[in-house]
């Protein structure tokens, strides 16, 4: 049997203590969605096409009611809008249109998901003049 060499069994074991090697953040920080557990914060990545068609990863985002989510892009890219089409899942006093901020060199939209959201939120991204409709759905716990 061959030996581990040192660096490797040491990044293996560092990867296992934060949890994941990338599928789960340390705590408090957003996970991309789909490998999540309970209500920990998610992200949505949002990237562009040639054309400049915006295009959101994971398309369809499910969550747990009372879960924060962030939709971002990378850095150097334009600034988005999400346009929810009936209701923001914040809750009935978000608004519709949400613009995104510059946040370290990146666009993003967080949104804490309100605890009794349950049900399907189409919305759509706005960008360079083009418009893609993904949606989240919210179970509750």
């Amino acid at each position: 049997m061959k030996a581990i060499p040192r660096s490797v069994a040491a990044a293996a074991v560092t990867c296992l203590m934060l949890a994941g090697c990338g599928h789960r953040g340390m705590a408090g920080e957003p996970v991309l969605c789909g490998t999540q557990s309970g209500t920990a914060p998610v992200f949505i990545n949002i990237t562009y096409g040639a054309d400049g068609m915006p295009k959101a990863s994971p398309d369809t985002c499910t969550v747990t009611a009372g879960t924060a989510i962030s939709w971002r892009d990378t850095p150097g890219t334009v600034a988005f809008t999400l346009v929810f089409k009936r209701a923001n899942p914040g809750g009935a006093n978000q608004p519709l249109r949400v613009p995104a901020q510059q946040v370290s060199g990146n666009f993003q939209v967080n949104i804490a998901t309100a605890t009794t959201s349950d049900g399907e939120y189409r919305y759509g991204i706005v960008a360079n003049g083009k418009t893609l409709d993904p949606a989240i759905i919210i179970r509750r716990q």
